[in-house]
């Protein structure tokens, strides 16, 4: 996750398992209260409704959804393994007034990447994404998100909690990331629902 990719952060991503794995957010992991790639947050809204909160567009991404304010944006390539190229990463990010931070990380895989097994390539994502920061995983689910294959999961490190979904579509996984510096997060299910994937990836 560099949900961090900011000035306050959010993720890493790792390359695991001869995978380009994210270590959230999602090309960071968001390493709370770090700012590890300079993403800069801005902070305007001081709403939490996410109903009011700010429409985002990422046309070249083939996604939308709603941020509590305009997001910042990193991008970059993590390094190649024995098995795959270097995979790059978009990622857009910004925090509520209550320091809580939502990213979306855009990653794609070379169409090389075997990805017919979507539920299992998922879980080997996540489950990278998990040991690359030291967290310990609380909960995961598969499942689908706008008929493509989706994975639900939580993670707990020393620092900070996170809930995301990683959704896959064609080679591109988008993660949709709530970090928090205590274990709630009443905004991510309405967060992450207001995710429209807007063509192929």
């Amino acid at each position: 996750m560099n949900m961090s990719h900011h000035s306050t952060p959010i993720r890493a991503l790792a390359i695991v398992g001869g995978l380009a794995i994210l270590a959230i957010i999602l090309g960071v992991i968001f390493t709370y209260g770090r700012n590890y790639l300079g993403l800069e947050v801005v902070t305007t809204n001081p709403g939490s409704d996410v109903s009011a909160w700010t429409v985002f567009n990422a046309p070249i991404q083939h996604f939308q959804i709603k941020f509590p304010n305009y997001p910042s944006q990193s991008s970059g390539s993590f390094p190649a393994t024995s098995t795959l190229e270097a995979v790059p990463y978009t990622e857009y990010a910004a925090k509520d007034v209550n320091g809580d931070y939502y990213a979306v990380s855009v990653e794609t895989f070379p169409d090389s990447t075997d990805v017919s097994n979507a539920s299992q390539f998922l879980d080997s994502v996540v489950t990278a994404s998990v040991t690359s920061v030291s967290g310990t995983a609380v909960k995961t689910q598969a499942g689908t998100y706008s008929n493509y294959a989706s994975e639900d999961y939580s993670l707990k490190s020393s620092t900070y909690y996170l809930r995301a979904r990683a959704v896959l579509v064609g080679h591109t996984v988008y993660f949709v990331e709530m970090v928090s510096g205590g274990n709630t997060f009443p905004n991510f299910d309405a967060f992450a629902a207001s995710l429209l994937l807007t063509g192929a990836a």
